[in-house]
């Protein structure tokens, strides 16, 4: 077999670049899903002070002043399963591209073989045994004159930042959790501090009704209602003790810990700590306008690289359509024996190929459609994205608007019923009302505090729902 000469070789090198340059991509290219969105949104605030949302990238809690808070974050963002399985997600899209981009390169594949044969003896010959060696290299280079390569590492692209999106989507929504378990935490916290501190008034009250029969100045009824009223407040002692065991199990799940490892520091068992001020609060700043979710969520920048892999897997189906042209080359050697590879044979390949499957074209017709039918899906399901976004944020601002509104009324209530609990137990202890009286003071006061520090959880559990809905870019 003759050897292709060196301007041969150059010329088939121009022929395959010229021909790369002009190859075509088919398929529909990428663009943007047209979400029609409203100029604003439909609730706000304080329309009056419009600002953006945050741009620089700085993680939401850096603005909490809660140190302990903020560590507990921190540590989840380096210790949590769920995150570490995400970015796993990460590093096996990427290796997905880099598989996808090395199609572009020719494939080169090495063999060798020895066989040993054995002829036997006819005639004249005699027997002889000969050992038959061959080593050879052989390369393909697929030319991607239709695109389906550049198509194919393109939705390899679109899934590896829509596993980029997943990642900073399970961190926004790890970060909220555990703040939200931990406000949650020192809610109940603070109602076992509330409900210790009723017990002590109402032991105290017990022990007036005590004295006061036993002098002949009350019933016994009033002493049975009081202890009753003490006992009751007892009994929910210990049903507040295991919801903040079971949400201190939570933080430590989150934060990839086996229970027990978090009691300490959260200073579970301590009655001398007492954070009331696990509040988060935060005004309209960063509220921003509805087309910044777009760049904000993670949820929807993901759903749009969903889209755009499906869109690239249009372009793969549809080049089946077109023949596929390739290089191909090899070199071999071969010998007889082992002593002869000074006289082996050389050999040396070079010329282009082409495949067509002309008679598939209704396999063809039918992955087209299917591909464009997924495209369209991913679409849709971008749309819907965007839509509940938008819908959750217009909710979460409600909701905290209007649980704000509620804190002067509470704070009031508490305050006012405090002083009215206090002088029905000086009436009641001078004998100017009944029991009944002082009864229904307690029993308003309770409930009071106890409203009042739900609705502290309830406004900072609203505050981290829209620090979500924002997609984490908030200004506390």
């Amino acid at each position: 077999m003759s050897i292709p000469s060196i301007s041969a070789v150059r010329t088939l090198s121009l022929s395959v670049g010229l021909l790369l340059f002009v190859g075509c991509v088919v398929g529909p290219d990428f663009a943007p899903v047209n979400t029609p969105l409203p100029p604003n949104y439909t609730f706000s605030p304080d329309e009056s002070d419009p600002c953006p949302l945050t741009t620089d990238h700085v993680p939401w809690w850096h603005a909490v002043e809660d140190a302990l808070l903020v560590e507990l974050i921190e540590e989840g963002m380096t210790n949590s399963l769920t995150l570490a399985q995400a970015a796993v997600r990460v590093e096996q899209a990427r290796a997905a591209l880099s598989e996808s981009q090395a199609g572009y390169w020719p494939n080169l594949n090495a063999s060798a073989s020895m066989r040993r044969v054995r002829t036997t003896h006819s005639g004249a010959t005699p027997a002889s045994t000969v050992t038959a060696t061959s080593a050879g290299l052989d390369a393909a280079w697929e030319l991607d004159l239709f695109g389906r390569l550049r198509r194919t590492a393109e939705a390899a692209e679109a899934m590896l930042l829509a596993t980029e999106h997943d990642l900073d989507g399970v961190r926004l929504s790890l970060s909220t959790e555990i703040a939200a378990t931990y406000v949650s935490l020192r809610a109940t916290q603070e109602s076992l501090a509330i409900a210790r501190e009723n017990l002590a008034i109402q032991q105290d009250t017990a022990r007036i009704a005590r004295d006061k029969t036993e002098a002949g100045a009350a019933s016994k009824l009033d002493q049975f209602s009081t202890e009753a009223q003490t006992h009751a407040t007892l009994a929910r002692i210990p049903q507040l003790e295991a919801h903040i065991a079971l949400y201190v199990y939570a933080l430590e799940h989150l934060l990839g810990h086996y229970p027990g490892a978090l009691a300490e520091k959260l200073g579970i068992g301590n009655e001398a700590i007492r954070n009331t001020n696990y509040e988060l609060r935060m005004t309209n700043e960063g509220m921003g306008v509805p087309s910044d979710l777009l760049r904000q969520r993670p949820d929807i920048a993901k759903a749009e690289a969903h889209y755009h892999a499906q869109l690239a897997r249009v372009g793969i189906a549809t080049a089946h359509y077109y023949p596929s042209f390739s290089i191909n080359g090899n070199v071999g050697v071969s010998a007889s024996a082992l002593d002869t590879w000074g006289n082996a044979v050389c050999t040396l390949g070079l010329g282009p190929a082409a495949s067509w499957n002309f008679l598939s074209f209704g396999r063809t017709r039918a992955r087209v459609r299917q591909a464009e039918a997924a495209a369209e899906e991913a679409a849709i399901a971008y749309r819907a994205t965007v839509l509940a976004a938008v819908h959750e944020v217009e909710a979460a601002w409600l909701n905290l608007d209007r649980e704000n509104a509620r804190n002067a009324a509470l704070a009031a209530a508490v305050d006012n019923q405090a002083k009215a609990t206090d002088l029905a137990k000086l009436q009641y202890a001078s004998g100017k009302i009944d029991y009944l009286n002082l009864l229904n003071a307690q029993t308003a006061l309770l409930a009071y505090q106890e409203a009042l520090s739900s609705h502290a959880a309830s406004r900072s559990l609203n505050t981290l729902l829209l620090i979500k809905a924002l997609g984490g870019a908030i200004a506390l």
